[in-house]
């Protein structure tokens, strides 16, 4: 058995504390313990391994849900443990003058602590918390939450009362509708005996976990399904260790039909399987009954003329409705070739099994709720114009689109777009728009479509009639993403996250943005344009390389007439909009680009900055450390606008 860190000698050098302390607690180490994390000597790192520490106090809990002991200068770092327990140890690793341990026992328990649903919980990786009470759990999870904005607090950009508190979760178990069982390698003729996850602090071992209580019954039943074909088998064959995906979709079949018996999962469907596309509703409802995974025939209502939203009698609504729907009913799907089926509002969402989507749908109906009184109240922040960034297939845009009158989704999957476009049919919904793209280079097709849809917006000040969404993965947006967007400058943002960590990195990033100036579009490709040169002006190709950077405003060294010259590039033909709507001759551009490549220094467009209104957190994730955090931020100038 491997530990995570401490594999070799080599891995565990590499490991910086940061990344086990986070930086929250190593300020807070230094604040109140003055410890420092230099390396230390050699007898610091050095520390007895397999030696139990007895009487240690757990000051804290780490963000992630780490107990952080300190004990003679050392800190000693164990999963399982609440603040204020005494509890013994046994280090297994160390780095610097901290020590990675196993809990052994607690000494002395908190009043917080609580009985864990899930008997395999001291040793399965999944969790954090199912030994703290669920009230304590959202409280230990905002004072996080408000320790990650404390650098803006303490910069002056928000004031800590604008923290609200948690969101809590309609259920704290039960509500994963998703899970990716695994198993380990396995010999030839050897004997399959764990299909799970892995165990705390462990790289490569499985522990067997035959029900999982975060998980919906439905999902539980489809590993109750993998598991009956796997768990006890014999191959004559090597076994390479295997992932498995459960989902939770919903099906208008009766709670009778759910609590049917299901066909054991014994191999993944086979490739190229071909699924009927002209089967209406009452063929499909027949079909359950014999069909292992009735929803994958849900792409059959793609060619039907009435919406999926009305066949399934659904009435889309802006305000918070029950999950799941009474007529809808939980069912496990195990292929990932099929179509999910989730409703949010009163909308229908079918999402490819294996693409993302939100893993607590009964979280989902307050999410989308508040996100809609954000961008709607009071009255003069709502605009005409919704984009969503990162929008998948749909689930922010569809639900808000009642509030615009031009809704524009943008996703790097082709996949999610495609089912983006579907939803939007299958719910009646006619103003919204899906476009597949990286969203680095977002606004390049944006004041066009806007053009299409309103020619009466300026293109200068497009972002006044703009409100934004934008829902990254956890790494966060990159620079270009948010270059592009305070270049966009829109009149309200709402930034949601399940790594607010990154989160406020890139809300100081856009605050040094509106401090400093942003930097001037940029376009790269070949492209024609009008220069203005020392003899004569005319239309010439500009001849961009491969990743060379054009500025308007800028300059361009040429090859004219057997000479090289360099000229004014005052207007480029063949670009998009977006690269040209927010720059101007008097703009003061002066960005060069040389034979090289080389792009010299620019003067920085000034842009209107944000303030942030509220941070509002999420708890999409019970029983973890992990968070849903939305933020949204209003334009300096509609503060305190009417």
């Amino acid at each position: 058995m491997k530990r995570f860190f401490h594999s070799t000698p080599n891995l565990l050098r590499s490991v910086d504390v940061s990344s086990i302390l986070g930086s929250s607690s190593i300020r807070r180490l230094r604040k109140s313990f003055d410890i420092e994390f230099d390396g230390g000597d050699a007898s610091a790192q050095n520390y007895p391994l397999q030696k139990p520490v007895a009487d240690l106090k757990v000051e804290f809990v780490s963000g992630d849900g780490k107990g952080i002991c300190v004990k003679d200068g050392r800190v000693f770092v164990a999963p399982l443990v609440l603040p204020g327990e005494i509890v013994t140890l046994k280090p297994y690793a160390n780095i610097s003058t901290v020590s990675l341990c196993d809990l052994v026992r607690v000494q002395q328990s908190s009043p917080d602590r609580v009985d864990p649903k899930c008997n395999k919980f001291t040793k399965c990786s999944s969790c954090s918390y199912q030994h703290w009470s669920y009230p304590k759990q959202l409280e230990h999870k905002h004072q996080v939450i408000k320790s990650l904005f404390t650098d803006m607090v303490e910069q002056g950009l928000l004031d800590e009362s604008i923290i609200k508190p948690f969101q809590e979760s309609p259920r704290q178990y039960g509500v994963r509708n998703k899970l990716t069982p695994h198993h380990p390698q396995i010999k030839a003729n050897s004997k399959l005996e764990a299909v799970g996850f892995l165990e705390r602090g462990r790289q490569k071992t499985v522990i067997d976990v035959d029900y999982c209580p975060i998980a919906t019954d439905a999902v539980n039943e489809g590993l109750r399904r993998i598991r009956s074909g796997l768990v006890g088998s014999v191959k004559p064959v090597h076994r390479l260790g295997s992932t498995y995906l459960i989902r939770q979709s919903l099906s208008p079949q009766t709670s009778t039909q759910t609590k049917q018996p299901l066909p054991p999962f014994s191999e993944p469907p086979a490739k190229g399987e071909v699924h009927s596309r002209t089967m209406n509703l009452e063929d499909f409802i027949k079909r359950i009954k014999t069909e292992p995974n009735p929803l994958r025939s849900l792409d059959s209502f793609s060619t039907s003329k009435i919406p999926l939203g009305q066949q399934l009698k659904l009435t889309p609504t802006t305000t918070i409705q029950p999950y799941p729907p009474k007529h809808l009913h939980p069912y496990p799907v195990t292929s990932t070739k099929s179509t999910i089926l989730d409703i949010v509002n009163g909308h229908a969402f079918r999402t490819p099994s294996d693409s993302f989507y939100q893993n607590n749908s009964h979280i989902l109906p307050y999410l989308v709720t508040h996100i809609s009184n954000q961008l709607t109240t009071p009255p003069h922040l709502k605009t005409d114009i919704l984009i969503d960034a990162y929008c998948g297939t749909g689930l922010f845009a569809l639900t808000q689109s009642h509030h615009f009158k031009t809704v524009l989704g943008i996703e790097l999957d082709p996949t999610s777009i495609t089912w983006a476009r579907q939803n939007a049919i299958d719910n009646g919904i006619e103003n919204t728009r899906f476009l597949a793209g990286d969203v680095s280079a977002l606004f390049q097709n944006v004041p066009v479509l806007v053009a299409q849809t309103d020619p009466s917006i300026p293109r200068d000040r497009l972002g006044e009639h703009v409100s934004l969404i934008v829902d990254p993965p956890k790494t966060g947006c990159t620079p270009a993403f948010l270059e592009q967007v305070m270049r966009l400058n829109p009149r309200v943002i709402v930034y949601v996250s399940c790594n607010p960590a990154t989160q406020v990195r890139d809300l100081l990033a856009m605050h040094g943005y509106a401090e400093n100036g942003v930097p001037p579009p940029t376009f790269t490709g070949s492209v024609g344009g009008m220069v203005r040169g020392e003899e004569e002006a005319g239309k010439v190709n500009l001849g961009l390389e491969q990743n060379q950077v054009l500025y308007l405003g800028g300059k361009k060294i040429i090859r004219r007439r057997d000479r090289i010259e360099k000229v004014d590039v005052v207007e480029v033909q063949d670009l998009p909009a977006a690269e040209t709507m927010f720059v101007s001759p008097e703009s003061g551009i002066g960005k060069q680009v040389n034979m090289k490549g080389q792009v010299e220094p620019v003067t920085l467009l000034k842009v209107k900055g944000y303030k942030v209104t509220e941070v509002k957190p999420f708890d999409m994730f019970p029983q973890s450390h992990r968070t849903e955090v939305v933020v949204t931020l209003v334009r300096e100038d509609y503060v305190d606008a009417k």
